[in-house]
Parts: structure tokens; sequence; C-alpha cells
């Protein structure tokens, strides 16, 4: 049965050949599909094994520091109790390149998790990295089961995914596509947006529904459905909607998730340019240990404390403090952000500007032990710290 479409209108204009659409090229579109050939690759990932679980990770190619903290954390394959295979899909740099490029080559001989093409590495062509990640499990990983699109800022609760949402004891799904699932998203026309999206390029107000581009689970076969139809439909630059563009050709409906694995809130946070994020409702194998969709802050992850971390603890602010018993101060801070659109007063606060509070628990040297961030400005800090979940 066919997808509903949640008032998205029907191309409302032939593509037209891939010929004629190269000829008249709007600068925002995509080359697509072009011969991008692999100057980095890794076709022997995937022999003599049968992952149940292929990560690909869109990040930018001078962006070392992120994947250093990748493979020492959530991307570490071999603590898994499934077979897991990684990738970092890359493009070409386009500052300092030369130099970018031989770091690049030198990484994937010491890691073998990097993949290349030959297309500048930009936001504007994130569809194309994602394309190439559809490409690659097509082509070199063909015998797993199921694949992740994630961004590189996210924090991935692996085994989560694995036993609570894809469950390795089942037979494998076909047709599946989940996430953080979007419906009723109307196509951005204001320029000053990076999603900024113009009528030729993309005629119609509204997108199909999709899932969001923080991170989407697929079974494999849905890979190369959607590789191939990308090359008969216009590409566009705004990567999530338009896998729901190729979900909508190819008739194939989004998965909804299971009942409890969306948490219901909606959370912002506040960048360092002074602008404020907002996501969908978050997965629960997408949060980062404060809870936060997906960012890493500064790439600093908490250890789940033991009984020794906190007997430590306890030690060191009875010897500093002459505090006995004691295993935390908690304190919370309002981050100023930008008022996110449609939210009221909910995150204005008693000091007259809106906000998050951050909640932390600080040991004796004044580290963090745990963070909770992201509740409403509005609320009183000392009610909050009643509440949270630390």
């Amino acid at each position: 049965m066919h997808p509903p479409f949640f008032g998205c209108n029907k191309m409302t204009a032939p593509i037209g050949s891939h010929e004629e659409h190269r000829g008249r090229q709007h600068p925002l579109a995509p080359p697509y599909p072009f011969p991008y050939k692999f100057l980095i690759n890794q076709p022997e990932k995937c022999k003599n094994k049968k992952p149940f679980l292929v990560i690909f990770i869109l990040v930018r190619c001078q962006d070392f520091e992120s994947r250093h903290t990748i493979r020492e954390t959530w991307g570490n394959e071999s603590i898994y109790d499934v077979e897991v295979v990684k990738i970092f899909l890359v493009g070409l740099p386009h500052i300092s390149s030369s130099q970018t490029q031989d770091l690049l080559e030198e990484e994937s001989s010491t890691f073998g998790d990097i993949v290349q093409q030959d297309f500048i590495d930009t936001y504007y062509n994130l569809t194309l990295k994602t394309l190439m990640g559809m490409e690659w499990v097509t082509k070199f990983c063909p015998s797993a089961s199921y694949a992740l699109k994630v961004d590189s800022d996210m924090f991935l609760n692996v085994d989560y995914l694995i036993h609570n949402v894809l469950y390795p004891d089942l037979p494998v799904r076909t047709n599946y596509l989940t996430g953080a699932l979007v419906k009723n998203s109307g196509a951005v026309r204001n320029k000053a947006s990076k999603s900024y999206i113009p009528k030729e390029i993309y005629p119609n107000n509204t997108y199909p529904p999709y899932a969001s581009g923080a991170g989407y689970v697929f079974s494999l076969d849905m890979a190369k459905k959607i590789y191939d139809v990308a090359q008969e439909i216009r590409v566009i630059p705004v990567e999530d909607a338009f896998m729901g563009i190729c979900l909508y050709e190819l008739h194939i409906p989004l998965s909804e998730s299971p009942e409890d694995f969306w948490q219901p809130e909606r959370v912002y946070h506040p960048s360092t340019s002074n602008t404020s994020l907002e996501f969908p409702p978050c997965p629960e194998w997408l949060r980062t240990p404060a809870g936060l969709c997906g960012t890493f802050f500064g790439m600093s992850l908490y250890p789940i404390p033991t009984e020794e971390m906190w007997m430590g603890i306890a030690e060191k602010f009875w010897s500093m403090c002459d505090f006995p018993n004691c295993l935390g101060a908690v304190d919370g801070k309002h981050i100023r952000i930008i008022k996110p659109s449609r939210t009221g007063s909910e995150y204005f606060n008693y000091k007259k500007y809106f906000s998050v509070v951050l909640m932390a628990i600080p040991d004796a040297d004044c580290h963090f032990i745990a963070v909770d961030i992201g509740a409403f400005g509005r609320g009183n800090v000392l009610g909050l710290a009643e509440r949270t979940k630390l």
C-alpha cells in the first residue's frame, strides 16, 4: 500500500532525463548521478564476515578528533556481542587540501575504516555522502543484516539499538527504515537557512515523511533500493528529506518504532554560534549519558560510577572539605539561548532571558561526575534538582 503523503503534493513536473537537468543544473543541486570514484576504500572490510550491523558515520574529512573519539568509545567494533562494522565517510578536503589528504591516507592505513569519494566535503554534499554509504554497503558489504547512517556529533548506544530495536535473534526485516520520524515538514524557502531549498530544485511545499538525519537504521535491502532510485530522480541537498523522497518513489513507508522507543520531549541546546538547534524526539540509542540528543560537548564522556569511584570521591570531600559521606555537590546554571520558535514562555527565566538549565554534580576536584542538560529555563533550579534523573 502506498504510504500516506501527509499533505505533500506529488511532483508537479516530470523530473526529465539526467542530461536535461545537467544542462540547467542549479548551483545548490548536487551533481548526480555522476561517476564518483572511491579515492580511499576498504573493499575487504566485510570479507569472510556476516555483520549484523554496519555503521557508516558522516564526518568532515578534517575532523580527526571526532573519528579518534568514536573509535575509542561506541565505535569500538570489538566490544559488542554481534558482528559490527563501522566506516567513516568523507569527501575531498577544500582547506589545506594536500596536507589533509595525506593525513587522511595515513589514518586510513592505520585504522582501515575511512571511505572517500571525489566530491568536495561540504554541508551541501551530505546527500552525496549518504549515497556513497548506500553504494559502499551494497557493493562491499552485501552480507550484512542492517545498516545505520549516523552523524559524527552523535553518541550512539549500540547495545540498545541491537538488542532493543533490531533484535538479532529474530529474522532480518525487509523494507525497513526507522529513526526519529519527521512528518508534515515544509520545504525551507528562506535563503539565509542552511536548509534552504529553491523551487527550481524541489517545487513542492512539503516533504514526504522522513527519518531525521541525525541517525536512522535500515535493513540492507533498502540500501540498494535507495541507491538505485537515486539514479532516476532529482537529488536535493537536504539529505534526510531526500531519503524520504526516495521512500515515496519506492512506495515503501517508514517503519514505526516501538512504543517506548522515542522520548516524548523536544530537546534544544545552545550552540557556539549563539543559535538554538531543535531536535525531533530523540531515540534512546542516540542519547548521550547526559540525556541530551547526541551532542558530544567537547567530546567528553562520563564513565558509569563504580563503588570504588564513589568511595574515592567521599574520601576526597572528607580530606579536603571536612564533609563526611559526601558524594558530590549539585548545582544548576542557566545557559542563555535564543528563544526557540513556538515555545511561549517555556524558556523564559526569572533573570528575564531565555535559557536551558545545566545541572551538574562535580566531585571535590570540581570535575563533573554527571550532568543533566536541557530543562526549561522557566523552572526553579532547586525544584529541578529535586526532579532531575541524576
